[in-house]
């Protein structure tokens, strides 16, 4: 994942294109970058939502709901934390696009 925040990264540190053909060369590299990241948001969600099944632990006269919420949280925690930073990505990607308007 390490590798399309790099990405990202360097793509957003790039200053606006001056002129028409740079334009639409940039608007290609954003429209190629966000599908990248897209792609990986969808499987990111596909395996947080697979874990929050795995893990969620079912209902016990030992837990409360907010003990088994507790629980289910700390275990996906860093699936989620992948989710949120591709999420985050792909808005940093649609802001950027919008400044070429």
């Amino acid at each position: 994942m390490t590798t399309i925040i790099d990405k990202v990264s360097d793509f957003l540190q790039q200053s606006l294109p001056d002129t028409k053909p740079k334009e639409l060369t940039f608007k290609d590299d954003i429209i190629k970058l966000r599908l990248e990241v897209l792609r990986l948001q969808v499987d990111a969600r596909a395996v947080l939502v697979l874990q929050r099944e795995r893990n969620r632990h079912p209902k016990d006269k030992n837990y409360t709901d907010l003990d088994r919420g507790i629980m289910l949280e700390s275990a996906v925690a860093e699936y989620q934390k992948e989710y949120d930073t591709l999420h985050g990505l792909s808005d940093l990607l649609s802001s950027r696009s919008l400044d070429l308007r």
